[in-house]
């Protein structure tokens, strides 16, 4: 689910089985078009949720929705209302780890319009992700524009000069300080962080 090569749909992952392989470990495998999420830790809360370009496995760590029937719910606009709309961490349990609570999720109820309507829905969204994609090319062009036209201007100086980078945080305790911790599981994806729940250290931490 994570490499950079993955966006809205699953094509490459990190581990293939074959037929033999799959009869030995008793693994299920899920039909294209399936939707995927992890279930399992600080994972829940980084809400990805992937479409599986082939028939694929997933290891324990993720859960599978597959269509029962493709003539009354499109596997697009499941995966829409999933990516908008529903909070996997809204499912989660508050066992450490978490976990996915699957009978509450199942148990959630969604709108199901007409298939025409379903797939108006998606051609619609299509066209603004589309929009979306180029404008933001187009404004990192520009962006890589103003830097090239201003970076070779002035004198360079080595970063370990004027930064210092810390590879490794301390553990801290948690408390009401005004000092912030970013957890590593607010990281969404490659250019993203999930703020939606601040936490701080202790006042004792920090002085």
């Amino acid at each position: 689910m994570n490499k950079a090569i993955n966006g809205k749909y699953v094509f490459n992952t990190n581990n293939y089985v074959n037929e033999d392989t799959i009869g030995v470990i008793k693994s299920t495998v899920f039909d294209k078009n399936s939707i995927i999420f992890p279930k399992v830790g600080m994972a829940i809360f980084t809400e990805k949720k992937r479409i599986l370009s082939r028939a694929m496995c997933v290891d324990n760590n993720v859960m599978a929705l597959s269509i029962i029937n493709n003539d009354v719910l499109h596997y697009e606009f499941l995966y829409e209302l999933f990516d908008k709309y529903i909070k996997l961490k809204n499912f989660s349990s508050t066992a450490n780890p978490p976990s996915i609570q699957t009978d509450k999720l199942l148990e959630y109820k969604i709108p199901v319009p007409p298939i025409k309507i379903q797939q108006k829905i998606i051609e619609e969204i299509d066209i603004v992700e589309k929009n979306e994609n180029y404008n933001i090319k187009s404004i990192e062009l520009l962006k890589t524009s103003i830097l090239q036209e201003n970076y070779f201007s002035f004198e360079t100086e080595r970063i370990e000069k004027i930064a210092v980078m810390l590879q490794r945080g301390k553990s801290a305790k948690y408390g009401t300080s005004d000092i912030q911790i970013i957890k590593s599981g607010q990281a969404r994806g490659y250019n993203d962080f999930d703020f939606s729940k601040k936490y701080y250290v202790s006042d004792s931490f920090v002085s």
